[in-house]
């Protein structure tokens, strides 16, 4: 019987000390790493400030390529535009430029937030 009991403390007293070195070398790989890697995280404070930085609307540079007119602003052509700028960006042609003189004009609404006319 004596046998049996040095043999289970024996089995955990193995088990017991492969776990304690499974958590040693972990540690040791954990902080060996931490320490080898360069420090990435450290902060460096903004070139400038938000509030120093003025919002940059894309359309605009849109607009000013495709020689477009806004709001009051005296059309550059005379007569009809040719394409039309719409606010998600894209650029439509004759078709949707009729849509959008007909949703501004007569009231119809064809779904399009319209940004500016163009040549």
């Amino acid at each position: 019987m004596h046998a049996a009991i040095r043999e289970i403390a024996s089995t955990a007293t193995h088990k017991t000390l492969n776990r304690m070195l499974s958590l040693l070398l972990f540690a040791i790989a954990f902080f060996g790493v931490q320490h080898l890697m360069p420090n990435t995280l450290e902060y460096a404070p903004p070139a400038t400030t938000p509030a120093q930085v003025e919002p940059v609307n894309p359309l605009i540079a849109v607009a000013e390529e495709h020689r477009c007119w806004t709001g009051d602003q005296r059309p550059l052509v005379d007569g009809f535009p040719g394409h039309v700028l719409l606010a998600d960006g894209s650029v439509g042609g004759p078709r949707l430029v009729g849509k959008a003189l007909e949703q501004i004009f007569d009231g119809k609404d064809h779904g399009l937030t319209i940004y500016a006319f163009c040549v």
